[in-house]
């Protein structure tokens, strides 16, 4: 007995993207394949006179995605309670969602209180809000595929400090020939 495996981005298999010669095996390895992309598997079989079965439907998967890499500049704008986090993709494909994290401590995420976290699938810029002023902050960032799949996280992307609130409300309180009281 012999067997056949398609792949292909559609259930259909009308995009047909991949396919095997006909071998005995009982395990087979598709190869070429693009990052975060789900695809449908069938197989069939032919006997030694070569009459072929119906395909059989495997189901479909997505593949993985590469953990997010340093993209140069981490910290485009950086205010006293936001900043913005940048990365490079890795190869991912445009449509894959990051989940993006700041925090006050260099270790790995942990979902504490001392985290921000946001969304998005744009590695040019996730806005991150709601920061403390004067504070450092380190951004950690991992991919997810379409089947939920996380990366590991990309520590060591970089680590920024939040600017210093502008003083408001000062007012002069005792003024003397030698000094000045300011609330």
């Amino acid at each position: 007995t012999q067997f056949r495996v398609d792949a292909a981005t559609s259930a259909d298999f009308g995009g047909l993207l991949w396919s095997n010669d006909w071998d005995a095996f009982t395990s087979t390895t598709v190869l070429g394949l693009t990052r975060n992309t789900t695809y449908h598997l069938r197989v069939e079989a032919r006997n030694a006179a070569g009459t072929r079965t119906a395909f059989l439907y495997m189901g479909a998967t997505s593949t993985l995605v590469s953990f997010p890499v340093d993209g140069g500049n981490p910290f485009p704008t950086v205010f006293a309670s936001s900043l913005t986090a940048s990365w490079a993709t890795a190869g991912n494909p445009s449509w894959t969602l990051y989940e993006v994290v700041v925090s006050t401590l260099s270790t790995l995420p942990v979902g504490a209180a001392h985290e921000v976290k946001a969304a998005t699938a744009d590695p040019g810029g996730a806005v991150m809000a709601g920061l403390l002023a004067n504070s450092t902050w380190y951004l950690n960032v991992r991919a997810v595929n379409w089947n939920g799949v996380y990366s590991e996280w990309s520590a060591g992307l970089g680590s920024t400090v939040t600017r210093i609130e502008t003083p408001a409300g000062v007012n002069f309180d005792a003024i003397s020939s030698n000094s000045i009281v300011a609330v």
